[in-house]
């Protein structure tokens, strides 16, 4: 037996509480799981089709899917909570256009706020040099030119400099 036995029998334990979960929850529920199966159909394919190990792009596709489908859940919990209420919803090409478009708004948003984000750091960062400047001014002003070296390149700490 080798060290990832136990690994191994870890995980074929968490799929199999994951298939009795959902096995039970079709059972008691199933034109939920009807719903929320065809729904999010784009989550998915973005988890089969996203190779990176963080996924964050499943994260931003799911959750805008999931605020699609979660408007026909309320319909559907709301009404007789019957697969003829489900088809009824699937038979409508509005509810799906909803469910599969907040999806792609989720891909949008993945794709224009990390650029946004980059700006406003970088516009933090550049303020927070100025900052640093003025105050390095200030120091100069205070107590002289010496605190500046003449050639940035050989710069060393005043740790280094002291004999020992």
């Amino acid at each position: 037996m080798s060290e990832t036995d136990p690994i191994q029998q870890q995980k074929i334990t968490t799929y199999i509480w994951y298939a009795v979960i959902l096995v039970c929850l079709t059972i008691v529920a199933f034109p939920t799981i009807m719903l929320v199966c065809v729904g999010m159909v784009p989550t998915a394919i973005a988890t089969f089709i996203d190779r990176t190990e963080d996924k964050y792009s499943v994260y931003c596709i799911a959750g805008g899917n999931f605020c699609g489908v979660f408007v026909y859940l309320l319909e559907l919990w709301g009404s007789h909570n019957n697969i003829s209420a489900a088809n009824t919803i699937f038979s409508e090409i509005f509810p799906l256009l909803i469910m599969y478009a907040s999806a792609g708004f989720g891909l949008i948003i993945f794709m224009v706020l990390p650029p946004i984000i980059s700006s406003v750091l970088q516009a933090i960062a550049q303020r927070r040099l100025n900052l640093l400047r003025v105050v390095q001014t200030k120091l100069v002003e205070e107590w002289g030119e010496t605190l500046i070296p003449a050639d940035p390149s050989t710069e060393k700490l005043a740790v280094d400099t002291k004999p020992e």
